[in-house]
């Protein structure tokens, strides 16, 4: 599985959803401990000018133990001209990961495709170490 190499940092994100609190503990402690590990997460550009913000298409859990913590979160940016008006609906609400690989795809932004992917196979997380699986076992 090749890495993915952020666009940027941000301080801030919206999530898309609620996060799980007790997920959202668990990687804190980790994060507080390690800092930030793994893949970058999947933003979604949204408005323009002074009203553009970043929203969580994936590392909901993520982002927010690291805002917990101020440390800067790796994104990969999706605009909102990069694909239509139905498609980033559908990013924007989509669960199916499946979907949107294949919008990513068919749009062209292999990025956010292979993040999709790595999302699908390996979790919210990768796999790189015993405490990453711990964290899940503990979620059970």
């Amino acid at each position: 599985m090749k890495r993915v190499k952020p666009d940027t940092f941000l301080e801030r994100v919206e999530p898309r959803h609620p996060a799980d609190e007790k997920l959202v503990e668990l990687l804190t402690a980790d994060m507080r401990k390690r800092g930030w590990h793994g893949r970058p997460i999947l933003v979604a550009e949204i408005g323009t000018g002074c009203n553009k913000y970043y929203e969580t298409v994936t590392g909901v859990h993520r982002s927010t133990a690291a805002m917990t913590l101020g440390i800067p979160i790796p994104v990969v940016v999706i605009e909102g001209r990069e694909l239509s008006e139905e498609q980033w609906e559908q990013v924007r609400w989509s669960g199916d990961y499946d979907y949107l690989y294949s919008a990513f795809m068919d749009a062209g932004l292999n990025k956010a495709a292979e993040l999709m992917y790595q999302e699908h196979e390996l979790g919210g997380f990768y796999r790189e170490s015993d405490h990453d699986l711990r964290i899940r076992k503990a979620l059970r």
